[in-house]
C-alpha cells in the first residue's frame, strides 16, 4: 500500500462548492448539487440526482391522465397510479391483456405440460398467445425487420456521454419494441418427441423474419449448435442456467433466444452468424417487451430476468455503440424484477414434501439457479459501475442468501452424482453472502474468510472493487482521506488473493477471478481518472476513448512510486495477453481489464518509469503498441476487441502528436 502522502495525491484539492453562507455543509452530506444546493450523503445520488437538470422539463415531465398531478419520473407515476387510481390500472391490464399485448396464461394440453418435463429453473411457461401453443411460440412465423443491425463502429457516442435520463432507465416499454412485431404470431408446425434418454431434445425451426426463405430460417441444428457454443463459451462466468438438466423444448422463448443472442458470436461462421446473433437479440427482447409482471409466477419472472441479463450483455459489450442505451435499460428492469420477484430471498424450498432423489436434486438445482441469477444481478451492477461508471442500483445489503455452493457440486449431471458428493463431503454449514462481506471487513479478515470457490470469490471481489471506487470517489470530492476505509479495502483485498491466483493452468471461471482481482488492485493503487473526474460514458466505445484520451494527455501515473505499487498486477496481465492465443473463453470485460493494465505500462514506459512490458521483451513505446495490435488481434472478431483496435490506434496516433 502506497505511503499516506502517495493517497493524499489522489484526492482532488478542492471541496464541494461552499453554501450561501460561505460554509462546506455538513459532513455527513459532502455532496452538493451546484443547481439547487441541495445535498446528498453519496456520490451515486447525486450523479443521479444531476440527470434531472440535464433533460428538458418536457422530456421529464409525465402527468397523470386522471388527474391533474405530474412526475419527474415514470417509476413515480406508475406508483402514483398503484395507490391513487387503482381501478384504472386494472382496466388498463385488463385491455393490454385483451390486445395481446400482455402475458397470457399457459396455454393448456401444450407440449411442455403434456410431457411433463420442466428441470430446473427453465420449466416455467413463456409469454403466450391465445391459441397458440406454447412450444410452437418460439419457432413462430414473426414479422421482424431483418434489415436491423448492431451500432456501427463509427457510431460511437462521444466521449463521456451522458447517461439516459433517469426515467428511461425504469422505462422498458419505450424503444424496446420492434419497428415491425406488432404482426400475427403464427404456430410453427415441427414436430417434436419426448426425450427419453436424458438428452439435449432437438429444437424446431426459428422464422425470424417475414416470408422466411430456408435461407432464412433458424434450423433445430442451429439453435441446438448456438445452445452449445452459450454453455461452451458463455455459461462459465454466468453461471446461472444448469447445463445437465436445461431442456430446450421445455424452456421459454425469450430465455433461449438471449443465449443465442450472446452464443452465436462464437460461431465459426462470422458473417452468417453475428446477424442471425442480432435478430435473435431483437426478437427476445420484443417478447420480454410483452411481459405482463402481474399475472406472471415467480418462476416465470426468473427466466426473464435471466434473460435480461444477457440481453444486456450482449448488447454492451458485443453490439455496443447505441445499443448500450437499451442494455442501461434492460439492466434497470432486471434489478426492478428481482426486488419485485422475490429473488432478493432464498429459494422457498420444501424437501419434506419432495419425493425421490431426482426430484431433491431438481429442487436443489432451482434454489441454487434462483440464488445465482440474483448474484448475477450484483455481479453486472458492479460491472457497469466499474466499466462506464453507471451509478449502483443494488446493495449488496439487500442479498439475503447464502454463498453459491461449490461448482464441483454444481456442474454435476445426475441426482446419484450429486447424492455422493454431498454425502462424501458430510454436512457443512452454509455461510451467509453478507456474513462474508463482513467478515472481509473485519480486523482480521485473512484468518477468519471460509475457502470460497470460484464464483462466490468473483462475487466478494466485485464488492471490494466497487467500494474502492466508491470511496474513491467519495475522496475526490471531499478533498478528504479515509485511512481506515482503505485500509480495510487492501487487508480484505489481500484475504482474498491466495483464492484468487491460480496461475497459467486455471480453467476460464478462474482466469475471471484473476483478472477481476488484478484490476481491483490496479485500482486501489491508481484511481480511475474518468471516475474522479465525473464521466459517465455513454457505451463502451466511450469508455475506451476516454481511457485512451487520458492516456496520451494526462499523467495518469501521480508519481514512480505508484507505478511500482501497480507494477506487478499489470504484468500479471501483460503475462496472460502474450500466453493466451485462444481467447473465445474470455469474458469480454477480461479484455477491458487487460487494455486498462496495457494502458499503465505503456504509459509507465514513456515515462520512462518501471518497465511493466519486459516480460515480453518491450523496451520502448512503438514496440509496445505492436505488441498489444498483435496481443488484441486475437479478440478482433468480437466489437469490444474492435473497439479496442481502434483505441490502439488512438494511442499510437496521440503518442505522434505530442
Amino acid at each position: 500500500m502506497p505511503a499516506v502522502r502517495t493517497l493524499q495525491s489522489h484526492a482532488a484539492p478542492t471541496l464541494p462548492p461552499p453554501d450561501e453562507d460561505g460554509s462546506a455543509g455538513p459532513s455527513f452530506q459532502p455532496f452538493q448539487c451546484t443547481v439547487c444546493r441541495k445535498r446528498f450523503t453519496r456520490h451515486e445520488n447525486l450523479k443521479r440526482h444531476a440527470l434531472l437538470h440535464s433533460s428538458t422539463q418536457q422530456a421529464r415531465s409525465f402527468p397523470c391522465d386522471h388527474c391533474s398531478a405530474t412526475f419527474s419520473r415514470l417509476d413515480l407515476r406508475r406508483r402514483h397510479l398503484k395507490n391513487k387510481h387503482p381501478e384504472a390500472v386494472q382496466v388498463e391490464g385488463t385491455e393490454r391483456r385483451a390486445d395481446g399485448l400482455g402475458g397470457g396464461q399457459p396455454v393448456s394440453g401444450s407440449t411442455a405440460e403434456q410431457s411433463g418435463r420442466g428441470k430446473g429453473m427453465q420449466s416455467a411457461p413463456p409469454v403466450t398467445t391465445p391459441g397458440v401453443p406454447i412450444s410452437d411460440l418460439l419457432w413462430s412465423d414473426v414479422p421482424i425487420d431483418w434489415d436491423l443491425a448492431p451500432a456501427a463502429i463509427g457510431d460511437a457516442q462521444p466521449v463521456g456521454g451522458a447517461l439516459p435520463n433517469e426515467h428511461d432507465a425504469v422505462d422498458l416499454w419505450r424503444d424496446l419494441t420492434l419497428p415491425s412485431a406488432t404482426g400475427h404470431l403464427s404456430a410453427g408446425s415441427a414436430s417434436r418427441d419426448t426425450p427419453t434418454n436424458g438428452s439435449r431434445q432437438a429444437a424446431p425451426t426459428l422464422s425470424l423474419s417475414p416470408a422466411a426463405s430456408m435461407e432464412d430460417r433458424l434450423t433445430p441444428e442451429e439453435t441446438e449448435r448456438g445452445v452449445q457454443l452459450f454453455f461452451e463459451h458463455v455459461a462459465h462466468y454466468l453461471p446461472f442456467l444448469h447445463e445437465p438438466t436445461f431442456d430446450i423444448d421445455a424452456s421459454p422463448s425469450h430465455l433461449i433466444l438471449a443465449m443465442l443472442s450472446i452464443g452465436l458470436q462464437y460461431g465459426d461462421v462470422p458473417e452468417d452468424d453475428r446477424p442471425l446473433a442480432t435478430q435473435c437479440f431483437r426478437r427476445s427482447r420484443a417478447l420480454l417487451a410483452q411481459y405482463d409482471e402481474a399475472s406472471a409466477d415467480s418462476a416465470h419472472n426468473l427466466t426473464v430476468v435471466q434473460a435480461y441479463l444477457l440481453l444486456q450483455t450482449a448488447a454492451i459489450m458485443y453490439m455496443c455503440g447505441k445499443e448500450t442505451a437499451s442494455g442501461l435499460r434492460m439492466h434497470a428492469k432486471s434489478v426492478e424484477l428481482a426486488r419485485s420477484g422475490g429473488l432478493m430471498e432464498p429459494y422457498p424450498t420444501k424437501p419434506g414434501s419432495t419425493a425421490g432423489l431426482e426430484a431433491l436434486w431438481l429442487e436443489f438445482v432451482k434454489a441454487e439457479s434462483h440464488k445465482r441469477t440474483l448474484l448475477a444481478v450484483y455481479q453486472l451492477d458492479a460491472s457497469w459501475y466499474h466499466i462506464l461508471s453507471i451509478p449502483r442500483s443494488l446493495s449488496h445489503l439487500e442479498i439475503k442468501h447464502d454463498m453459491p455452493c461449490s461448482d464441483e457440486l454444481w456442474n454435476l449431471s445426475t441426482a446419484a452424482e450429486w447424492a455422493h458428493r454431498s454425502l462424501t463431503r458430510g454436512a457443512s454449514s452454509s455461510t451467509r453472502y453478507i456474513a462474508a462481506i463482513r467478515t472481509l471487513l473485519s480486523p482480521s479478515p485473512d484468518t477468519q474468510l471460509p475457502t470460497l470457490d470460484a464464483y462466490g470469490t468473483l462475487n466478494m471481489v466485485h464488492f471490494l472493487l466497487a467500494s474502492i471506487r466508491e470511496v474513491s470517489g467519495w475522496s475526490t470530492m471531499t478533498g478528504r482521506l479515509s485511512m481506515e476505509r482503505f485500509e480495510a479495502l487492501r487487508a480484505a483485498m489481500m484475504a482474498l488473493e491466495p483464492q484468487t491466483q491460480v496461475g497459467d493452468g486455471a480453467d476460464a471461471q478462474d482466469v475471471v477471478v484473476e483478472a477481476t482481482w488484478n484490476i481491483a488492485m490496479i485500482e486501489l493503487n491508481l484511481w480511475s481518472p474518468s471516475h474522479t473526474n465525473g464521466i459517465v460514458e455513454g457505451s463502451l466505445d466511450g469508455a475506451l476513448a476516454t481511457a485512451t484520451y487520458f492516456a496520451t494527455t494526462q499523467s495518469l501515473l501521480i508519481s514512480p512510486e505508484i507505478a511500482a505499487s501497480v507494477q506487478p498486477y499489470v504484468v500479471r496481465f501483460i503475462r496472460y495477453l502474450d500466453r493466451t492465443e485462444d481467447a473465445s473463453l474470455e469474458p469480454p470485460w477480461v479484455a477491458i481489464y487487460a487494455f486498462k493494465a496495457f494502458l499503465v505500462a505503456w504509459q509507465s514506459l514513456q515515462a520512462g518509469w518501471a518497465n511493466m512490458l519486459e516480460a515480453v521483451a518491450v523496451d520502448n513505446a512503438s514496440d509496445a503498441i505492436e505488441w498489444a495490435k498483435d496481443v488484441f488481434a486475437r479478440r478482433a472478431e468480437w466489437c469490444f476487441g474492435k473497439l479496442i483496435e481502434t483505441s490502439i490506434v488512438s494511442l499510437a496516433a496521440g503518442a505522434d502528436s505530442r
